[in-house]
């Protein structure tokens, strides 16, 4: 068991002496990661929305295509936004910005809310791996190394960047 809490620590550069490069670097892939598969279920919703609006209705049932059609672009309308929350702040992260980690922090941990929420009637592995992986990424945005990593950002003049009011 020491070994394996060795093996993280090295990972994610919890230990003593590192500046959370590591860290950061794994919370920005996890929030990449999280982006794209919040854009795929979006994705997927929209078309599931399309294909129930336009399949045939039974003369004997009740027609629920609209409301389901509906219900279905307005998840999606949900999920897509956490998808840019995530990819802004991955983004933002990787620009040492404090900013990209309260971004990656809430897009992660809303985006595993939702998941619980609206993943229900998915298939039992991939709701619960969507939902690890918003979790995930939420603990290495939150880790000590990577508050350490964008802490630790040069400032504008010494980055090159242009400075207002200044001469950079």
């Amino acid at each position: 068991m020491a070994t394996i809490g060795r093996f993280v620590v090295s990972v994610v550069g919890a230990g003593e002496g590192h500046n959370g490069r590591r860290t950061a670097a794994v919370a920005r892939a996890l929030a990449f990661i999280s982006a794209l598969i919040a854009f795929a279920i979006a994705g997927l919703m929209i078309f599931d929305a399309v294909r129930v609006v336009n399949e045939p209705i039974e003369p004997d049932q009740v027609d629920f295509r609209l409301v389901t059609g509906v219900m279905l672009v307005i998840m999606a309308a949900i999920v897509a936004p956490l998808g840019v929350l995530n990819l802004i702040g991955a983004r933002l992260l990787g620009r040492r910005k404090p900013r990209g980690r309260t971004s990656v922090l809430t897009g992660s941990l809303l985006g595993a809310v939702v998941a619980f929420m609206v993943g229900a009637d998915a298939p039992v592995v991939v709701w619960v791996s969507v939902i690890v992986l918003f979790i995930v990424t939420a603990v290495a945005a939150a880790l000590p190394g990577t508050k350490r990593w964008v802490r630790g950002a040069p400032s504008p003049s010494e980055s090159g960047e242009l400075v207002l009011g200044g001469v950079g």
